[in-house]
């Protein structure tokens, strides 16, 4: 009932509820009704994006994946960060070229999402460049290797993080990301 209620035609006050609903119950079903809200309805995309984000499965992770070459770039951000919540490695090869955007903000938020999924990504990664990004992004971009390096670390991987690690703590300007490494 909570998907015919998230269609089209009825109120948006009430699809959205349905989302919300959704989000905790919904299952591989649910998706297939949710997924295209998010770019066919602008005002519940949000909604549906988090709606697809709490539900558990491949089908879910492979719906925001799909729907991030369709929606605009301000809206991006958000299915990445939602991407990385999931932490489902299945989404990498979509999430991966984005780190390479013009647009800051989007290759951050790829990073972010790459570095919570923290598992190796398949493939050329393309970064964006260190030095032409603002210091916001800045510590981003090393909080991001930090917390990809942690993970590489407790599956094993130790050689390539205690470079990183040891390359930030001798370089890094900042003393919170030279502890942290």
């Amino acid at each position: 009932e909570y998907i015919d209620l998230a269609k089209e035609g009825n109120p948006q006050w009430s699809r959205a509820i349905a989302l919300r609903q959704l989000s905790a119950i919904g299952k591989d079903e649910t998706v297939k009704a949710v997924a295209p809200i998010i770019t066919e309805t602008p005002d519940l995309a949000e909604e549906a994006v988090f709606c697809l984000e709490r539900i558990p499965g491949k089908a879910a992770t492979m719906a925001l994946a799909d729907s991030l070459s369709k929606v605009p770039d301000n809206f991006k951000h958000r299915i990445l960060a939602a991407l990385g919540h999931r932490a489902d490695a299945a989404a990498l090869d979509t999430i991966v070229p984005y780190m390479a955007s013009n647009d800051q903000e989007i290759a951050i938020s790829a990073m972010k999402a790459v570095a919570r999924i923290g598992e190796t990504p398949t493939g050329e990664v393309k970064l964006p460049n260190y030095s032409d990004l603002s210091e916001r992004n800045r510590r981003y971009y090393v909080d991001s290797w930090l917390r990809y390096w942690d993970d590489q670390v407790e599956n094993g991987n130790i050689d390539d993080p205690l470079k990183g690690y040891q390359y930030i703590a001798e370089n890094n300007e900042e003393e919170h990301f030279r502890c942290a490494a």
